[in-house]
């Protein structure tokens, strides 16, 4: 492990309640304009595992501040993921970066965080809590820090955590400069149709004369479980309205050709992105609890042409009705 300790004292079993225990009229209110990940780590206290993931952050007036997570590692799966994050500190990290590290997180300002998000029962606010010297701060941040700072932390453990290029798409969203008005909205949604479903399985293009010729004849074609499925989405908050996604799902089985009714995902991307109400999804989180909202959502980032971004509210019925509605389509 790394000669320079970064697990705070005040926080080895810091677990959501023990943040918004504080008394209420200890608090402060920051917030996070632009937030990047610049170390993972893992370090034993106490016969225990600590993962502490530092986040470098602007404010509103572009002052450089630090958030820690910390969380339990539960078991050698769990430690391995953090210590394989692109931005992760290992044994063998060089003397100036340790240095480096220790300086962010002792000369600039660190709040301790759980990632214990709120919203407003409009979703006009997101926010979580951090704790600096013993006082309570709400950390205020856009919607898209938000998706991309809530996608960061359930990276580690997902079941494709290998998937970089999300990661890094995170990342920048997280870290780029936005204006207010082009901040992500969200977007609750009443109903949902399909309206076209393609395998979404990637068949690398052959090159060479032998390897054409080799897979004219071959009989061990690539598949997946990875599907495209084309929704209609209605609105929650007016339902004469609606839009499109078009959103990949692994499905954990592989359909028969006839599913697709002859639809294929270069049919579908044929005609697909030339209005602005049709979106196509780039990240997704499927279970997140937004306290202050009395559900449980998987969020969906979709842009369109226009590079206009909503993050669609999904509850756990009408993920059930997705399941329904792809099984008997």
């Amino acid at each position: 492990m790394s000669d320079v300790t970064l697990i705070p004292e005040e926080v080895i079993n810091v677990e959501a309640e023990e943040i918004t225990k504080i008394d209420s009229n200890d608090e402060f209110t920051i917030t996070c304009k632009n937030a990047v990940p610049v170390s993972s780590s893992v370090d034993e206290k106490d016969n225990k595992k600590i993962a502490t993931v530092t986040y470098l952050c602007k404010d509103e007036n572009d002052s450089l501040f630090i958030i820690n997570r910390i969380l339990p590692v539960n078991d050698e799966f769990e430690e391995l993921s953090f210590e394989s994050l692109p931005f992760s500190t290992f044994d063998s990290e060089y003397i100036t970066e340790k240095i480096e590290r220790h300086w962010l997180n002792h000369c600039l300002p660190r709040y301790i965080t759980n990632f214990q998000f709120y919203s407003t029962d409009d979703y006009s606010q997101i926010y979580t809590f951090g704790i600096k010297l013993g006082d309570k701060y709400k950390i205020k941040m856009s919607n898209e820090v938000f998706m991309g700072l809530l996608y960061l932390d359930r990276y580690p453990m997902k079941d494709d955590s290998d998937n970089e290029h999300d990661l890094s798409l995170a990342i920048l969203n997280s870290a780029k400069p936005l204006e207010s008005e082009k901040d992500a909205k969200f977007y609750k949604i009443n109903k949902i149709e399909i309206l076209e479903m393609a395998d979404a399985t990637y068949r690398e293009e052959p090159t060479g004369f032998f390897t054409k010729l080799k897979n004219k004849f071959s009989r061990n074609e690539l598949v997946s479980t990875d599907i495209a499925v084309k929704f209609r989405l209605y609105n929650y908050n007016n339902p004469e309205e609606s839009i499109q996604l078009l959103a990949p799902f692994d499905v954990g089985v592989v359909f028969d050709d006839e599913k697709y009714k002859g639809t294929t995902l270069e049919s579908i991307q044929k005609d697909y992105l030339k209005d602005a109400d049709q979106y196509v999804a780039n990240l997704t989180v499927f279970e997140v609890k937004l306290n202050g909202v009395d559900k449980t959502y998987m969020i969906v980032r979709g842009e369109n042409k226009n590079k206009e971004v909503k993050l669609f509210l999904i509850d756990d019925i009408l993920k059930e009705q997705i399941n329904t509605l792809i099984n008997e389509y």
